[in-house]
């Protein structure tokens, strides 16, 4: 039974100026007996063994229709990657919680177009076309549609902005530390520019309290930090 393996986690995501609590992202965390809970990844699994998917996502499909009438006035967040759109599995777990669509937000984790998987006989095109289709289709069933920009071309997230509803550019610590502030701010402009002339979201998700989150907060970009000790487990 997958219970016994796998246990659900909710990670509070604030507003960095009023500091509420906005949304929850529902992660998996695999269970342990003696050592620290490690999260599971998803895309791992459809990789690694199509059959376990198939099992884990329809666990991980009755385990979201439980939080979401349990906590029927939060919004949620699901991370995917666009590679998990090919698999019917992925599809389906979509198609069954999209009753809950408008209180869920599915966030496209920074990943290139996939060149040598299922689909790697289509051109570049092509993949961007399949895309773009199945982001259609989960926008039409109300989704909130979110692209994370780190990690993959800014080609693909400029391809796919007609399909999107914002656009999130996670920074982690090590990224500052080697990134030149003016530079930092440059990319920042662009991505705002970009955002607000196609009228999306702009969410820059930032640690807690530094000083580029004080200087993120006089643009006109949404900030967000997560709270690594306000967490929730559901057992």
């Amino acid at each position: 039974m997958l219970e016994k393996r796998y246990q659900i986690h909710l990670q509070n995501h604030y507003d960095a100026s009023s500091r509420e609590v906005q949304k929850k992202e529902i992660k998996v965390l695999q269970k342990h007996k003696s050592k620290k809970n490690g999260e599971v990844f998803p895309n791992q699994i459809c990789l690694e063994n199509i059959m376990e998917y198939s099992r884990f996502m329809t666990w991980f499909e009755n385990e979201i229709q439980k939080i979401a009438k349990k906590l029927w006035n939060q919004h949620f967040i699901i991370k995917l990657t666009l590679s998990q759109l090919y698999f019917r599995e992925t599809i389906l777990f979509l198609e069954n919680i999209k009753d809950f669509s408008k209180r869920i937000t599915i966030e496209f984790v920074g990943e290139n177009i996939p060149s040598n998987h299922i689909k790697s006989h289509f051109s570049m095109q092509e993949q961007e076309a399949f895309f773009i289709g199945k982001l259609r289709m989960l926008k039409k069933w109300k989704f909130i549609i979110s692209k994370h920009i780190e990690g993959c071309s800014v080609e693909q997230t400029l391809a796919f902005t007609p399909c999107i509803h914002e656009i999130k550019y996670m920074m982690n610590q090590k990224a500052k530390l080697e990134e030149n502030i003016i530079e930092l701010h440059m990319f920042i402009d662009f991505w705002e520019y970009w955002a607000a002339h196609k009228k999306l979201k702009f969410v820059v998700q930032v640690k807690e309290g530094d000083f580029i989150t004080k200087s993120l907060m006089h643009k006109k970009v949404h900030v967000q930090f997560e709270n690594n000790s306000d967490t929730q487990t559901i057992l």
